[in-house]
């Protein structure tokens, strides 16, 4: 887990939760289908959430499951409130993928 101080937090683990089991929860709401280092990604959200702006949910496929980068984003943080938390998930997630093998 990461906090920064005034900004946004993430959390980032390994889960054997798939993409098309995220596809097909319908809990989830998917807010865009995207490519990340090569491998397919997802942000979704809670399907009952009014507000999505400041929360966000990136997985990215690999082998048996996902890497999910989870993050919360006040508008009230000062340093990143005004960042958009998906684009937030995007930028870590394009700097972790590539450091993940290729076979994994």
């Amino acid at each position: 887990m990461w906090i920064q101080s005034d900004g946004y937090t993430v959390s980032i683990r390994t889960t054997n939760i798939t993409l098309p089991m995220v596809r097909a929860n319908a809990g989830f709401k998917v807010a865009e289908e995207l490519t990340i280092g090569g491998r397919a990604a997802i942000t979704y959200h809670d399907s009952d959430a009014t507000d999505v702006s400041h929360d966000c949910i990136l997985d990215v496929q690999i082998k048996g499951g996902s890497v999910e980068f989870n993050l919360n984003n006040p508008a009230s943080n000062r340093r990143t409130g005004s960042t958009d938390t998906c684009e937030i998930g995007k930028s870590l997630a394009g700097k972790v993928v590539p450091l993940i093998p290729a076979t994994a």
